[in-house]
């Protein structure tokens, strides 16, 4: 298990580095075809994707009150960064009802077998991997899902220097040449 301190830093980081990254492809889209809004890479566990590289997934979701992002299952582990808190229903595959949950803040998760192991965040339980998430709450719910594919099925604890480390150095090489390439907007 990664130090809470660690995990909190990495979060921040690649939160950074995903607003630097939208606000830079907006500026990027704005001057190419009078556009503001992202362009969708794909859609599946989070709604839109906004990065897929070696070592993460960033994506972003929105869910209206009554909106479910549907059965989806997840493959690495991952946290996920709440922008829009509201009240959320878990179900598993079959839509059976499992628990009900605010969500805001930060939660995290490891990915055992078919489980998902929280390790930050207030949920004390273990939950399958495939499931549903639906807003049942009364206001508009908004969250970054950070996939974290190097940790995955990596074994814990792991020494220090291995993939927290690198796609920490990762995300600070990103965040360098997105800062760099800023001038030339």
């Amino acid at each position: 298990r990664e130090p809470a301190g660690a995990c909190s830093a990495m979060l921040r980081l690649f939160a950074a580095l995903l607003l630097a990254a939208a606000s830079r492809r907006e500026r990027q889209e704005s001057v190419k075809t009078g556009e503001t809004e992202l362009e969708v890479v794909g859609t599946s566990v989070g709604g839109k994707l906004l990065r897929d590289d070696a070592l993460t997934r960033i994506w972003e979701l929105t869910l209206q009150p009554g909106e479910s992002g549907g059965v989806h299952r997840h493959e690495f582990d991952y946290h996920f960064v709440v922008t829009q808190p509201s009240t959320l229903r878990v179900s598993d595959a079959n839509g059976t009802f499992l628990f009900d949950f605010e969500a805001k803040g930060t939660f995290g998760f490891r990915l055992v077998g078919d489980s998902l192991v929280p390790i930050e965040g207030e949920l004390p339980w273990n939950f399958p991997a495939t499931h549903s998430a639906q807003n049942v709450g009364e206001s508009a719910f908004s969250e970054f899902i950070f996939e974290n594919k190097a940790s995955t099925n990596a074994v814990w604890p792991r020494p220090p220097g291995g993939p927290l480390k690198r796609a920490l150095r990762h995300a600070q090489n990103l965040l360098k040449r997105l800062a760099g390439n800023q001038e030339e907007l």
